[in-house]
């Protein structure tokens, strides 16, 4: 958002409405014109504050979707869910499909070889990684489009805080390793929003900080870190960011850091990152900067001293992933503060790997990863997708992944072939071993804990249904227009009901030497069916087939 109607920070409260009558544009201040006695006061009355705060939610152009953040933050940690729905998460936005993909086929992830579904790539780097890179990365990609000189800087410290409080968590053997991630990472989110929303006025203020030494409470640097603390908590709140990440942006107490309760204990761990990353950035000299940590962590107690005995591993193994993560944004950190106070890092060798294949990687990644034009899954080849997830799914089989992580490559493979043709909902269902009925295990397009709610197709042998039908001849079923007159004999009134437009609909029995073991469930736009071709019907039957595979093999038919 432009920032053209910002105020100047010396002008008096009625300067603008003066100038307003007299028809004229309210000046900027240039940094020799500052008033460090007046900016103090317009933060402590929270003019400043209310100024900032209307830059933001003015904008229309938030940096972080606040409904994904939120359902990421939230997510189930059900393993038997957790994958699938945040692979259907990610799997609306094409765009960003396409970004992770593109990011985890980087050179610095390519001993997992060239991975070509969503799945497994959360599969691979792990429910909690996949989710701190796509905050990450949404954050990242809006920032980076403002043109404030200090956020590349800003972002890349607030990642290297994130990365250090990820570190510091797993060495404390706190229950979640994400929690600390996204508390550090968001610790100033109002210093970022400020440089992003009103670049003008942060660069004043920057200007001033930079030759500030005072650091009592009743001072500028006191007072504007308070200033920025209470924007992020504001507008974190807004946006609904989870509880703990709002609380954890308040500024930290000296009782917290002896408090056993979780939530203090996670405050302290993301303090102590920013902390570190606040030293790494202002100070040039190593022998300061060590007496700097040593008293931070001084100041928290002796329950972290096992972190100071280890913080030269702690930095390092940061910086290295800080390394990681900025190439695959686009940001060259090492051309920031914090990149010029942090050591050199000795990247690990990547896994040798076909030279035109690195080739294509370097001349196309990182403007893939930050294209401001939107990536649609239309323009990939549906017969692309299907053999890359058959390619993954032998992988997988090869690599004896668990069942259930095979059976949600296989779904997003179907799904992701058939959506360009309106496929709406893709849902394995297995039989249920108590009941006659069937259960939903998996599905894409939809949630998979709403649909066990009401989607029960039952079993019983006696019923002419669509599934009873499918399960009893051992034949794959096609409805191409529910509407019709034979498909309403054919579908169960609780499926029919809730049927909102006409849709084709595909039913496969998954069947073992005449055991019924389950069924994998397709529903589309019924005027979609004719954009799908003879030959993604048959990858869609081959794909069934390796889901039986996958039940012989690991059962060991």
């Amino acid at each position: 958002m432009a920032a053209a109607d910002e105020n100047s920070l010396n002008e008096r409260p009625d300067d603008k409405q003066q100038q307003e009558t007299a028809g004229q544009q309210a000046p900027i201040a240039t940094a020799t014109s500052f008033n460090r006695k007046r900016l103090i006061e317009m933060i402590r009355n929270s003019r400043l504050e209310g100024e900032i705060l209307h830059y933001v939610r003015k904008g229309n152009d938030l940096p972080i979707a606040p409904g994904t953040f939120t359902m990421l933050a939230e997510l189930t940690s059900s393993l038997e869910t957790s994958v699938t729905d945040l692979a259907n998460i990610i799997l609306k936005d094409y765009g960003l499909t396409s970004k992770i993909l593109k990011l985890v086929n980087s050179v610095h992830f390519m001993r997992f070889g060239q991975v070509t579904t969503i799945s497994r790539a959360i599969i691979l780097l792990g429910i909690e990684n996949i989710k701190n890179i796509v905050i990450t990365m949404s954050l990242v990609e809006k920032l980076q489009k403002s043109r404030s000189s200090y956020l590349p800087g800003l972002l890349s410290k607030a990642i290297f805080a994130a990365l250090l409080g990820e570190q510091i968590a797993v060495r404390m053997k706190y229950p979640d390793k994400e929690e600390p991630f996204l508390c550090s990472l968001f610790y100033f989110l109002g210093e970022i929003l400020t440089s992003y929303y009103a670049p003008k006025k942060y660069a004043e203020i920057r200007e001033m900080l930079d030759r500030e030494t005072d650091t009592s409470p009743e001072g500028l640097i006191f007072a504007t870190g308070n200033l920025y603390r209470e924007i992020g908590r504001k507008v974190a709140q807004q946006w609904g960011f989870p509880g703990k990440v709002v609380f954890c942006m308040k500024k930290l107490e000296k009782p917290q850091a002896n408090s056993k309760s979780d939530l203090d204990w996670l405050h302290c761990i993301s303090s102590i990152a920013n902390a570190i990353a606040d030293i790494t950035e202002k100070e040039a000299e190593e022998s300061v900067k060590k007496e700097q940590i040593e008293a931070l962590f001084g100041y928290f107690g002796e329950q972290y001293q096992t972190i100071l005995e280890n913080i030269a591993t702690i930095i390092n193994t940061s910086a290295e992933n800080l390394n990681r993560y900025c190439a695959a944004y686009g940001i060259d950190f090492r051309e920031t503060p914090i990149g010029e106070g942090l050591p050199e890092t000795t990247e690990q060798e990547p896994v040798a790997v076909p030279e035109e294949f690195i080739e294509e990687l370097h001349s196309d990644f990182l403007a893939g990863m930050m294209t401001t034009e939107t990536v649609t899954e239309e323009t990939q080849d549906p017969e692309v997708i299907f053999a890359n997830g058959m390619r993954d799914i032998a992988r997988a089989l090869l690599d004896n992944y668990e069942m259930e992580d095979i059976f949600t490559i296989i779904m997003e493979t179907v799904y992701r072939g058939l959506r360009p043709a309106g496929l709406k909902r893709a849902l394995l269902m297995i039989r249920n071993t108590r009941a006659p009925v069937l259960d939903v295990r998996l599905a894409m397009g939809d949630s998979t804990m709403s649909l066990r709610k009401w989607f029960i197709p039952s079993l019983t042998g006696t019923e002419d249904d669509i599934f009873n039908i499918a399960v009893g001849r051992q034949k794959d079923l096609l409805i191409k227009d529910s509407e019709s007159v034979s498909a309403k004999k054919l579908l169960p009134e609780w499926l029919s009901s809730r049927l909102k437009a006409p849709v084709f609909l595909m039913v496969l029995p998954i069947i073992i030497k005449s055991k019924t073991i389950g069924i994998i469930y397709l529903e589309g736009e019924r005027e979609g069916l004719a954009k799908i071709l003879p030959t993604h019907f048959y990858y869609v039957k081959i794909l069934h087939d390796q889901s039986v595979l996958a039940i012989k093999k690991k059962s060991g038919i």
